[in-house]
């Protein structure tokens, strides 16, 4: 069984650095995009953030500046990808938001810096959209290979930022339209078929924008715990209106696969949650 890290209290640097950051709603059900609203440049425990932005204070992209290496990605897509970004919810996948940096957050410092990251480790990303917690988690001691999915349609921007920051280091981005098969398919891609020792997911679950997804997210999570039980898996998500979280983790708790599924830590609407694997099964 993994040994996760629960926080009685949430890291407060978190509330420090959005503090000032100006929350927008498009409408009642839109989530909020205060990451978005990013000026200049903000420093964390882990490292920074810079977003890049032109005259028009369009953002081109963002500069993180981390202890082992700087990273530079890309928020913005080819012209052949926009059409179908508008004509779903992926277009949330070009953002970077609260809970994908509340995830490297608690990656670093419960992992990372705690020196509990085994060698040789692998890591999934689903739904990673611009793939900001997986590339960072590449430059953590012991992460050996990482694999970062989304949809196809926008991978595009997911494989460009890896070859941006990665030249030959045990990177990539893989297509999965989440199904046990499509899961299974990259599991077996690992050496010896062992599947992966951490699995991060960072706000996949919003009705609104991305409906009952989740239900196939669940599918994904237990094909992943079935093979290796003592994979550390982690769910940061924003609570909003009617975003069918609950649902979620209770459907989750119910799997055969799955033991537990405990809060590891929260501040404010973001919370991470561990799914503990059923080593009994």
């Amino acid at each position: 069984m993994p040994n996760f890290a629960i926080d009685e209290d949430a890291d407060s640097s978190y509330s420090k650095h959005f503090s000032g950051s100006r929350t927008i709603f498009i409408d009642d059900d839109d989530p909020p995009t205060s990451i978005e609203e990013l000026q200049g440049t903000v420093e964390y425990p882990w490292g920074s953030i810079t977003s890049i932005r032109n005259s028009d204070k369009l953002e081109l992209g963002l500069t993180l500046k981390l202890p082992a290496k700087q990273l530079n990605v890309s928020t913005l897509l080819g012209e052949a990808d926009l059409a179908p970004i508008f004509s779903g919810a992926e277009w949330a996948g070009t953002r970077l938001w609260h809970a994908a940096i509340f995830m490297i957050s608690y990656l670093h410092t419960h992992y990372h810096e705690a020196k509990r990251i085994p060698p040789s480790s692998t890591l999934i990303e689903l739904g990673c959209g611009l793939g900001v917690p997986g590339l960072v988690a590449k430059t953590f001691t012991n992460i050996d290979r990482v694999v970062l999915t989304d949809v196809d349609s926008l991978l595009s921007l997911t494989k460009s930022n890896v070859e941006t920051n990665f030249e030959k280091e045990n990177i990539t981005a893989l297509p999965l339209n989440w199904s046990r098969e499509g899961i299974k398919k990259i599991m077996k891609s690992n050496p010896g078929g062992k599947g992966f020792d951490f699995c991060i997911v960072t706000d996949c679950v919003y009705e609104p924008l991305y409906g009952k997804s989740w239900e196939l997210l669940i599918e994904v999570c237990d094909e992943i715990l079935t093979l290796n039980p003592n994979c550390v898996c982690l769910h940061s998500m924003e609570r909003r209106n009617v975003d069918g979280i609950d649902n979620f983790l209770e459907a989750m708790r119910g799997l055969g696969s799955v033991s537990s599924v405990e809060k590891l830590q929260s501040e404010g609407v973001i919370e991470i949650y561990g799914v503990i694997g059923n080593l009994a099964k």
